[in-house]
């Protein structure tokens, strides 16, 4: 796994604790910035094949639990938990029908849902199960 690449996304979770950076090369990284002078890298991640797919977006959940990211050249967004009492853990993703140009959260009839614009011009939906 290439380690240095140049960031393409970030994001910084709900309590601004943890910062979630996606490179050129589609590697995730999660660092802790609790205290900005040393921040902490705390996990790294892939979830492309193609070093060529880059991450162009992170989103964090309102609520605190959930990140979403995303590549222009892929049909996927991945999800994982914001928690670091969860490790970050990897869900899984959910494919759709094109490339993912866009994507965020939204509540909808009290449930999480993520929305995203798709490279065919349409508009993607799932909900995100949550106990």
């Amino acid at each position: 796994m290439t380690f240095f690449s140049k960031p393409t996304a970030l994001e910084v979770s709900k309590d601004g604790r943890v910062a979630f950076i996606g490179t050129e090369k589609g590697v995730l990284r999660v660092f802790d910035v609790s205290n900005r002078s040393f921040p902490r890298l705390l996990k790294i991640y892939r979830f492309f094949e193609s070093e060529t797919m880059y991450i162009n977006m992170i989103k964090c959940s309102a609520d605190g639990r959930f990140v979403i990211v995303s590549s222009p050249e892929c049909d996927s967004i991945y999800i994982l938990s914001q928690r670091p009492e969860d490790e970050f853990e990897v869900y899984g993703f959910v494919t759709l029908e094109g490339y993912v140009n866009s994507c965020t959260f939204a509540m909808h009839d009290k449930k999480l849902k993520v929305l995203s614009v798709l490279s065919n011009a349409t508009l993607g939906a799932f909900t995100i199960p949550v106990e």
